[in-house]
C-alpha cells in the first residue's frame, strides 16, 4: 500500500510540475476624465503575470502609459488590485467597463490590507507610482494562483485613481478597497501558452 501511495504522489507530483511555469496576460485600457479638459487622459498598457511552480509566487510585470503624459492628474501614486470577474465588453459606457470586474478577488473572506499581510485580500496587489506617464513595476504575490480552484485566471486587474491606504485610513472604505477611488483602467487575466 506504501509503495502504492508513493507512486501515485510521484505520478502527481511529475503531472504538476509539467504543467509550470504558468505564464499569463493582461491588455490593459482605460482613462481618467478631468473636469477641467475635454478630452480624457488615455490608459494603456499591460500585466504580464508568471507562477514558476506551486510553491513559487506569483510575479505581475505591469507596464501602463498615460497620454498625455504631462497632465497634472498622471504623476501619483494609485492603488492597483485583483478583481473577481472578467471584464465585460458589452458596456454601452465605456467609463462603466471596469465596474464589471466585481469586488477585490478574496478567496479566504479576509479584509483589505496590504500585499505583505497574509491576511489580506488575495487581490491586494498595493500601489504603483506613475512617473513621467508611465507605470514600470514588478510585484510579487504569494497569495495569487495560476492554477487551481483559486487561480486569477478570467479574473481582472485594476488600476484605480487614488492610493490605496491598506486598511489603514479611517474611512467606510479602507477595510474594503483601501479607500483607493474610482477604478481608470482594466483587463481580463487569460493564459499564454
Amino acid at each position: 500500500m506504501l509503495k502504492l501511495a508513493i507512486f501515485l504522489f510521484a505520478i502527481f507530483c511529475y503531472v504538476n510540475s509539467r504543467s509550470f511555469p504558468i505564464n499569463a496576460v493582461a491588455i490593459i485600457g482605460g482613462g481618467i476624465m478631468n473636469p477641467g479638459m475635454r478630452e480624457p487622459v488615455m490608459a494603456f498598457g499591460d500585466a504580464k503575470f508568471t507562477q514558476r511552480s506551486p510553491r513559487d509566487p506569483v510575479v505581475v510585470h505591469l507596464n501602463v502609459t498615460f497620454m498625455p503624459a504631462n497632465s497634472p492628474i498622471v504623476n501619483q501614486i494609485r492603488g492597483v488590485h485583483i478583481h473577481t470577474f472578467g471584464i465585460s465588453g458589452g458596456m454601452m459606457d465605456p467609463s462603466q467597463v471596469c465596474n464589471t470586474a466585481g469586488p477585490h478577488w478574496n478567496p479566504t473572506a479576509t479584509v483589505h490590507g496590504s500585499v505583505l499581510n497574509p491576511n489580506s485580500h488575495a487581490g491586494d496587489l498595493g500601489n504603483v507610482q506613475t512617473i513621467n506617464g508611465r507605470i514600470i513595476t514588478t510585484i510579487n504575490s504569494s497569495k495569487l494562483q495560476l492554477l487551481g480552484p483559486n487561480s486569477i485566471i478570467g479574473r481582472s486587474i485594476v488600476l484605480h485613481e487614488k492610493i490605496d491606504d491598506q486598511g489603514m485610513g479611517n474611512h467606510q472604505e479602507s477595510l474594503k478597497s483601501g479607500n483607493s477611488g474610482s477604478r481608470i483602467a482594466c483587463g481580463t487575466i487569460g493564459i499564454v501558452s
